[in-house]
């Protein structure tokens, strides 16, 4: 017994001890073998000993090599290896001792750095069933000796932080390398390149029953799926996202019963998403985001469902959605955004309690924002850019202190700011931007808002002032608060507080900023700000601040009276993109910028009273606007080559001359270019068609450019939306080649010279809304053929004042079919029309903005914004979304006649339709089809031919606005129907034939008196005249008052017309206004008339160059000439300046001419008897005047004639008004001798022609107001009896010359306002004009000046104040001065203080200023207006 228990005693622990001895090997004890192994592999890799957590502790001094970090063992050997995030570099090739390990079961050599090709020994590892080489950097192709790893379970190949696909799979493919792998259950090959079709890599991998895993995003694949796929029954997990796939999801993956992960973000797939997947009870991930041809709508969600993230951002699912969102019990993540969801939110969103982030941004959602304050764990909530309305209810908020974002941005919520957002501790974001709030804004409490990093409420009503709570939330980065109605003072010190704010926006406000810094050393320095808007904040200067902030990116500071000149350190920013100075008072730059470099992209000096020529042009910019200030002289000639980014040019409302130079055709990015009311002359370079296919908006409009409209301009990719080149001197016919303009919106040609017939072509533009062809030269008829087919589009047709005859086609009428919208069918069209400059561009973050820029543009811009937010980036984007979108596109102007008056259209409403036909020469009845025309709003037809009734069916157009068919020879009665047009505002139907009693209603009976006469037989209300029982008013009008009465004989005076026009060449039609009506009249018509003496066409409105073909002959007796204040343009004809031969005449040679011009009535009357002077009587008058001096002696009767004879009865005198010697004169007698030339206040350009100086017996010559340039010829000598000259305000250079001294009549001279230089010519003619005569010529020196000449004959020095004759010391006063001062403010006061108290002596003095002003100066003229029912008479320029 004693023995056993001896046995157990000793057994016992031996057993435990070998036991304890051969469990340690079994766990891993290591072989010294494979120890061995291990330490050579150390030290053939390459990796980084400061990044390494596992290899660096590899060493020889541990013994036990399983102990070390990520060695796994089993039986002494390695069975498990991983080094992965090792920064590993190299050293593993097929010699690698790692192929040694034949027991390696499992190896990972993820994220490290190898830049090396897969080895290929890996095949030597036959029992590997974990092979991860994700990220670990290898390149090249796979190595087809992984395929005979056939125990492998889990394989990954994945590269999914690099974006290059830098591993392949092409040899051998994937069904090669899948072939022998057929105990694969995770198969992970993202960011492989496979590029293989739908039908291939699907087979592959059908073959992989047990696969559980595939996740092959990036990889190249192709769809469609093909239906093999549908046997991987075991899947959980699915992951295919940026592939091009094309295709629709399969209904086979609703029976996928094990799905738990589906993520097809990006794949291309289009159709209809079937709503079976969505009811998966397994799904509990589903991304199907990225696809925006996916459609489809959310199911009823079952009980029990298991979904925990729901993805479909950026799709085209629509629908409303489901009321059962709530058996969604797991949400954790819905993503909804940027898709067509409509509808309410439903309520039961509001049970969700486990949802952590909820973005339903970019949808068409109305209604309420319901509560989520169950949802507790909520951190994230998006719902800007939709149309949800109503409070914010402060307890929604309550209770979500996990909240970090809240962007419920574009909506319409009102009310207040919810207090209790303002309480939120961990609220890092919130964005309110574009709603209707208002009320005031609360204190921020800074112990619950400690953490807030942006702060945007811009576009509210929000109102009183900015809480100072604002600023004491120091980690504020983001405050964006413009476009309110804050009012009270900032002061911009204040923001010093905040030291990490970037972003600061109060423009728009009811606020005065204080720039007014203090300059205090111990108060903190400005934070380093990126963004600054202060537009319209009161500034009246540039912040002086700003001058240190070399960070800052964008400034805005418009409509802030800045007065003065922009600084130079303003170019010195190298960081500023973006700055904005427009509407302001600014007059120039401080002085010559040419030598910085600046890297501004947009730049806007708009509306300023900026002068001389462009003095900054950024190379680097892509929207630049100089418009409406202004600048003069020339544009540099090669402005195009310094800007070749440019994408928007706006240098339009300003003083520019010369041509418009080819240079802009280089700037090859050019979207919009808008050269409209400036001073260019010439003709339209042909360079433009290089531009074709990128420009897309072109504004020649207002210039004085001639010629014809290039063709070539026009090319097969023309791709503009808008011409216009309104105003203009163009001739010829419009370019049929504007067919090629397939997006051509607006055609605005009006107010040229153009001739032809109506350019049907244009019905070929699909997209043509708008065509203008106004004061303009065309003719024919107005009618197309069928073959041209329909104007979709066109809703403005504008072809008044031009020769257009005959009768209106019904067939084109019927082809306008804009015009035939009908809005209780199809509903009516809001907004204006506008054009986007920039196709599909809507980006909603900053990223999407680099995308539309030039590469070098997006990389300088990128290295300017590295260091700042994302967040931060695209929340300042979306608020300057509003801006930048408007920089993008382009809204024109037209100016049209409408309800009686001429008006700008500055926006054109896309629904406004408009035709008008006017001042044509139209005739026949009013077209039945132009009554179905029901969207028209304004019809004009007025001052035409057209006759017969006034349809009936005029009452279908119950749009119409305003109405004009007066002056015509419309007849019959007005219809009723006209009064059940609702909207009508303004009728005229004056000055035609209309009969009856006027209409009762309240419409009609509405217009005044003026809408109805000229139509004598018009009787009722509002007439005075009354209406007899039948309706009818008085008696027809006599026949001689009707267009197209005939007398008794019952002659066809229209047919004998017809025929004397035809067979009598000398015979021309005129039309002619009478009494209110258009008449069509024969006039005789001469090619020449030799005797004319005076030719004066002085304002109106001529234009072309000033010349005659040499086949029209000489102007033999011509010694006036008048033609100024016109439109002529281009250089002065020499030829005809020497067919005025009479002007050439010498009066030393020939002798003056003398005594005055009058006119003989009778041809050859001179008789010196009284028998003589009876032949030239009638016989009657002779016979009657024979019995009456029957009685008297005949000698008596004799001389009592020739006293009569001598009191010139049969000659007349007339008088003209002339402008010479700087005043205008009424010549009552004008002199035979006296001969004047005035071609003043035009557009004429270039020398003056050496024929003129040939003219030498020219009194006056008057050039004045021009655009003539060069030297002024020493030739003006030989005009010996020249008595006044005007050459002022002109371009005339170089010197006065001596031979104008010669000039000894001259009485009149004005050269001022050129370029004029050097010494004033010594004589005593030159010496006798005043200083008036010279001034404005800053190089002209000498007497009548006060400015002295050097030695050379250049001005010198202004004389010291010392010399000056009226010189006063510091302390005198000069009472001379003194008194004359305070006479004048008595006097003043005397004068004015009637004007202002009275109003009798206002008007007094308003009607007697304008009649002295209309009587000196010819370009006044008087118009009357309508205003508020009355009518005024009122002063305006006459052009």
């Amino acid at each position: 017994m004693k023995a056993h228990i001896i046995f157990w005693l000793f057994f016992i622990p031996f057993c435990l001890i070998n036991s304890s001895s051969h469990n340690f090997v079994v766990k891993g004890y290591c072989l010294g073998h494979q120890r061995s192994l291990l330490l050579q592999l150390k030290n053939n890799l390459i990796f980084n000993p400061e990044k390494s957590s596992k290899l660096v502790h590899w060493n020889q001094s541990e013994y036990d090599c399983c102990k070390w970090h990520g060695v796994t063992c089993k039986d002494g050997h390695v069975t498990a290896l991983d080094l992965s995030q090792e920064s590993i570099s190299g050293g593993l090739n097929d010699s690698s001792a790692i192929f040694s390990l034949q027991y390696l079961q499992s190896l990972n050599l993820a994220f490290n750095d190898f830049h090396s090709v897969i080895p290929k020994d890996l095949h030597k590892l036959k029992n590997l069933r974990y092979l991860n080489f994700s990220d670990a950097g290898f390149e090249g192709q796979v190595p087809k000796e992984i395929s005979h790893l056939t125990r492998l379970v889990t394989l990954d190949l994945s590269s999914l932080i690099t974006s290059h696909q830098n591993i392949k799979l092409e040899n051998p493919n994937i069904e090669t390398l899948l072939k022998n792998l057929t105990d694969i259950t995770e198969l992970y090959l993202d960011g492989v390149a496979i590029s293989a079709s739908g039908e291939k890599w699907v087979r592959a991998l059908s073959s992989l029953k047990g696969l559980r895993v595939l996740s092959m995003s990036s990889c190249n694949l192709s769809g469609p799926f093909d239906s093999s796929l549908s046997k991987l029954q075991s899947l959980y997990f699915l992951k295919l996202n940026h592939n091009n796939l094309s295709s629709i999801l399969p209904d086979s993956f609703a029976n996928f019963s094990n799905l738990t992960i589906l993520q097809l973000s990006s794949c291309g797939l289009n159709g209809f998403s079937p709503k079976h997947i969505f009811q998966l009870q397994t799904l509990k991930f589903l991304d199907i985001s990225d696809n925006q041809y996916l459609h489809g709508s959310l199911p009823d969600f079952p009980p029990l469902a298991a979904l925990q993230y729901l993805n479909l951002s950026h799709t085209n699912f629509s629908g409303s959605l489901p009321n059962s969102f709530s058996n969604l019990k797991h949400l954790s993540t819905i993503d909804l955004s940027y898709c067509q969801f409509n509808g309410t939110l439903p309520r039961s969103m509001s049970k969700l309690t486990q949802l952590l982030y909820l973005d339903l941004s970019s949808n068409n959602l109305t209604g309420p924002l319901p509560s989520f304050n169950m949802s507790k764990n909520l951190t994230y909530i998006s719902l800007f850019l939709n149309h949800l309305s109503g409070n914010l209810p402060s307890d929604h908020f309550e209770g979500l202190i996990n909240l970090v974002s809240v962007n419920l941005g574009f909506n319409s919520f009102n009310g207040n700011v919810p207090s209790s957002v303002l309480k939120l501790p961990y609220l890092r974001e919130l964005k309110l931007p574009y709603n209707q709030l208002n009320g005031t804004l609360g204190e921020f409490d800074s112990t619950y808002s400690s953490v807030l990093e942006i702060l945007d409420l811009t576009s509210n009503n929000l109102q009183g002032p900015i809480p100072l709570s604002v600023f004491n939330i120091k980690t504020l980065r983001f405050i964006q608060l413009s476009y309110n109605k804050f009012n009270g003072t900032i002061y911009l010190d204040i923001i010093r507080r905040l030291r990490n704010l970037t972003i600061l926006g109060l423009s728009h406000n009811n606020l005065y900023v204080d720039v007014n810094i203090k300059l205090d050393h111990d108060l903190l320095p400005f934070p380093k700000m990126r963004i600054l808007m202060l537009d319209s904040c009161k500034l009246r200067e540039i912040p002086s601040f700003l001058r240190n902030q070399s960070t800052l990116l964008a400034l805005q500071i418009s409509e802030n009276k800045i007065e003065g000149l922009i600084p130079n350190w303003i170019w010195q920013l190298d960081s500023l993109i973006t700055l904005n100075l427009s509407h302001n008072y600014l007059i120039g730059m401080e002085r010559s910028v040419s030598n910085f470099s600046s890297n501004l992209l947009i730049g806007d000096f708009s509306y300023n009273q900026l002068q001389g020529p462009i003095s900054f042009i950024p190379g680097y910019a892509i929207y630049l606007d100089y418009s409406s200030n202004r600048l003069n002289s020339f544009i540099p000639p090669d402005i195009g080559n310094h800007i070749p980014y440019i994408r928007l040019l706006f240098l339009s409302n300003n003083n520019f001359q010369g041509q418009i130079h080819e240079s802009f055709c280089n700037a090859s990015t050019l979207n919009l270019l808008d050269l409209s009311h400036n001073n260019f002359v010439g003709t339209i370079p042909k360079c433009f068609a290089a531009l074709s296919s990128s420009l897309k908006m072109l504004n020649f409009g207002g210039n004085k450019l001639r010629g014809h409209i290039p063709t070539t301009m026009f090319q097969n990719s023309c791709a503009l939306r808008l011409l216009n080149l309104n105003d203009n001197l163009l001739d010829s016919s419009v370019p049929k080649s504007l067919v090629n303009c397939k997006e051509l919106e607006v055609l605005n040609l009006g107010k040229n010279s153009l001739t032809g017939k109506f350019p049907c072509f244009l019905s070929k533009i699909s997209s043509l809304r708008v065509m203008v062809l106004r004061s303009n030269k065309f003719h024919g008829s107005i009618k197309c053929s069928n073959s041209f087919g329909d104007w979709k589009m066109l809703h403005i047709a504008d072809l008044a004042s031009n020769n257009f005859g005959g009768t209106l086609s019904p067939a084109l009428l019927n082809s306008w079919k804009a015009m035939m919208r009908d809005e209780d069918e199809l509903g009516p069209e809001f907004g204006h029309l506008f054009f986007d400059i920039v196709d599909i561009f809507h980006p909603m973050r900053f990223k999407d903005v680099l995308q539309n820029l030039n590469k070098v543009l997006a990389l300088k811009v990128a290295k300017l914004v590295a260091n700042m937010s994302h967040s931060i980036l695209d929340q300042a984007y979306l608020d300057g979304g509003s801006i930048l979108a408007n920089l993008v596109r382009y809204q024109d102007s037209i100016i049209i006649v409408n309800k009686g008056q001429q008006m700008n259209l500055v926006k054109i409403q896309s629904a406004f339709t408009y035709i008008d036909m006017s001042n044509n020469y139209l005739e026949g009845p009013i077209p039945y089809e132009i009554t179905q025309l029901k969207a028209l709003n304004a019809l004009n037809l007025s001052h035409n031919a057209l006759s017969s009734h006034i349809p009936s069916s005029v009452g279908n157009l119950k749009n119409l606005e305003s109405l004009d068919l007066s002056n015509n020879s419309l007849n019959g009665k007005i219809p009723q129907e006209l009064s059940s047009i609702y909207f009508l505002e303004y009728m005229n139907l004056s000055f035609n034939h209309l009969v009856g009693r006027i209409p009762l209603g309240t419409q009609i009976q509405s217009f005044d008196t003026d809408s109805f006469k000229g139509n004598e037989r018009l009787c009722g209300p509002p007439l005075t005249n009354n209406c007899n029982d039948d309706g009818v008013q008085g008696q027809p009008p006599p026949a001689s008052e009707l267009s197209h009465s005939h007398n008794d004989s019952s002659i066809d005076w229209n047919f004998l017309n017809e025929m004397l026009y035809r067979f009598i060449p000398q015979l021309d039609f005129v039309y002619e206004q009478h009494e209110g009506k258009r008449y069509r009249t024969l006039r005789w018509s001469e090619d020449g008339i030799n005797s004319l003496l005076e030719f004066s066409l002085r304002s109106n409105k001529l234009h072309g160059s000033i010349g005659c073909p040499n086949n029209t002959g000489d102007w033999e007796m011509l010694h006036i000439v008048d033609i100024a204040s016109n439109n002529l343009s281009g250089t002065i004809s020499g030829t005809l300046l020497k067919s005025w031969k009479a002007m050439m005449r010498d009066g030393g040679v020939l002798g003056p001419e003398l005594g005055h011009l009058y006119f003989e009535i009778v041809d050859n009357f001179h008789p010196m008897s009284f028998q003589a002077i009876l032949p030239h009587l009638n016989k009657y008058l002779a016979l009657k005047l024979l019995k009456l001096v029957a009685n008297i002696s005949l000698s008596i009767v004799d001389q009592g004639f020739a006293d009569i004879n001598s009191l010139d009865l049969d000659h007349y005198q007339d008088s003209i008004i002339v402008v010479n010697k700087g005043r205008q004169m009424k010549f009552v007698k004008i002199e035979m001798a006296f001969t004047y030339v005035d071609i003043s206040n035009n557009y004429l350009e270039g020398p003056i022609p050496d024929e003129l100086m040939e003219l030498e017996v020219l009194n006056a010559l008057n050039l004045s107001h021009n655009a003539f340039m060069g030297h002024i010829s020493s030739s003006v000598g030989n005009l010996k009896n020249l008595e006044s000259i005007d050459f002022s305000n002109n371009f005339f250079n170089g010197e006065i010359p001596q031979e104008l001294s010669s000039l000894s009549y001259m009485g009149y001279l004005n050269l001022s306002f050129n370029h004029l230089v050097g010494r004033i010519p010594l004589g005593t003619q030159v010496q006798t004009f005043d200083a008036d005569s010279f001034e404005g010529n800053e190089g002209l020196c000498g007497p009548p000046l006060t400015s002295n000449c050097s030695d050379d004959g250049i001005q010198g020095l202004p004389p010291q104040a010392s010399e000056s004759s009226h010189s006063h010391t510091e302390s005198s006063i000069d009472w001379n001065f003194l008194s004359v001062e305070l006479g004048f403010i008595f006097g003043f006061g005397v004068f004015i203080l009637p004007i202002i108290l009275w109003g009798k002596w206002r008007l007094w003095y308003s009607k007697h200023v304008d009649e002295i002003l209309y009587k000196f100066i010819s370009r006044l003229d008087f118009v009357y207006e309508q205003h508020e029912g009355k009518r005024y008479r009122t002063l305006r320029w006459r052009y």
